[in-house]
């Protein structure tokens, strides 16, 4: 038992010297030199974006000319006009002038009898009925006779309800709104039908037209 003190001495010396050696930092680790590396810009976070054309510029390269009307060599045609412009209007317009649409509304194929001292024409079923759904606006629709590419007078559908007069050619489409067995159209001068009211010569027994439809079998 007379060991324990001794030992116990010796301990605090020990401690005594450790504590009283000098606390030294340890050894610093060298911070490895960054590499040197390219400024981050925006350009370089955001994918590259590819240059899209603007509308117009689409519009531009894929404009189609305007297409020509489907006229066909020496046949008899009926065609909408496609501007705007009113059945008075054209009375005083050249033919050669104003645009008509792409395809006839009445083409040969659709006429199956044509009354030359009348001029009254039956039309197939189907052209009958495309005639019924023409919207006719009551101061009239505008259209070409032509006979392949030449224009030879102008005129316009008519509706009935109609109130206003005209002193062109005419074709009256209300008789095709109606279930009309018969299915014949008359091109008349002057709305309502009146020699007194037509102004101008009257072309719609123009030999082109006649020889036209003579040419097809479709004249009576």
């Amino acid at each position: 038992m007379e060991k324990i003190p001794h030992i116990a001495a010796i301990v605090l010396v020990l401690l005594a010297t450790s504590c009283s050696q000098p606390v030294t930092s340890p050894t610093s680790i060298p911070t490895d030199t960054p590499s040197t590396a390219p400024t981050m810009t925006m350009s370089m976070l955001a994918p590259t974006l590819t240059s899209v054309p603007t509308a117009t510029s689409v519009l531009t390269k894929t404009a189609a000319p305007t297409a020509t009307p489907e006229f066909t060599d020496d046949e008899f045609s009926v065609y909408l006009v496609s501007r705007a412009v009113t059945a008075h209007e054209m009375l005083q317009t050249d033919l050669d002038a104003l645009e008509i649409e792409d395809t006839p509304i009445i083409s040969l194929d659709d006429v199956v009898a044509y009354a030359s001292t009348t001029h009254e024409m039956q039309l197939t079923e189907s052209a009958y009925e495309r005639i019924g759904r023409l919207d006719v606006p009551v101061q009239g629709l505008p259209f070409v006779v032509c006979v392949g590419r030449e224009r030879i007078y102008g005129g316009a559908f008519w509706a009935s309800y109609s109130s206003l007069t005209y002193g062109g050619v005419v074709i009256n489409t209300s008789p095709a709104t109606v279930n009309d067995p018969d299915r014949i159209l008359r091109i008349e001068l002057g709305y309502p039908p009146s020699l007194e009211l037509f102004v101008g010569k009257d072309l719609r027994p123009d030999p082109r037209i006649i020889e036209a439809l003579e040419a097809a079998n479709k004249l009576r």
